[in-house]
């Protein structure tokens, strides 16, 4: 990913082409939230069998907090942090694709998409912004996106190593 002072332009960001490479990058979210939604599955599951496993002890919460079980809740809790960004990731594809529609993109596409934002209540900042700022803030919510999947895999791998371990 990339920084703003890396980015071209206001004027080159305004072509289609160079939308659409944003548009492709923002669009591998896609596979972080898969990969992401194959985790939870893991993390429940595996939730799942150390309280099955441990049903017959006297306290039936013991086995929620066992160090393996606190490593697998982080990865769930990563997960859903990971799925706030993908949707955000896709909002923001689908509103480039949007403003990427025609020749070139225009002051006046994105005062309406701001318009449109504001409408729904959605916080704008300051304005006008311009498409160097949307474009830095749509590969930031990418980035975190990815950092929550590479976390929630490293936890459900450290909760495979503390149960291996305990």
């Amino acid at each position: 990913m990339t920084s703003s002072q890396q980015l071209p332009d206001d004027e080159a960001l305004r072509h289609p082409k160079t939308g659409h490479v944003l548009l492709a990058v923002l669009g591998q979210g896609r596979h972080a939230a898969r990969l992401s939604l194959l985790l939870t599955v893991a993390a429940v599951a595996l939730l799942g069998v150390s309280v099955m496993r441990d049903q017959g002890a006297a306290d039936w919460t013991a086995a929620w907090r066992t160090p393996p079980a606190v490593a697998l809740w982080l990865s769930l809790l990563a997960g859903m942090v990971q799925r706030y960004f993908a949707l955000r990731v896709r909002l923001d594809t689908q509103l480039f694709g949007q403003i990427y529609t025609d020749l070139a993109v225009s002051d006046q596409d994105l005062q309406r998409l701001d318009q449109g934002l504001a409408l729904l209540g959605v916080p704008t900042g300051p304005m006008p912004r311009g498409l160097r700022s949307r474009w830095t803030g749509a590969l930031r919510l990418l980035r975190l996106q990815v950092i929550c999947c590479v976390l929630q895999a490293v936890c459900l791998l450290a909760a495979g190593a503390l149960a291996w371990v305990h």
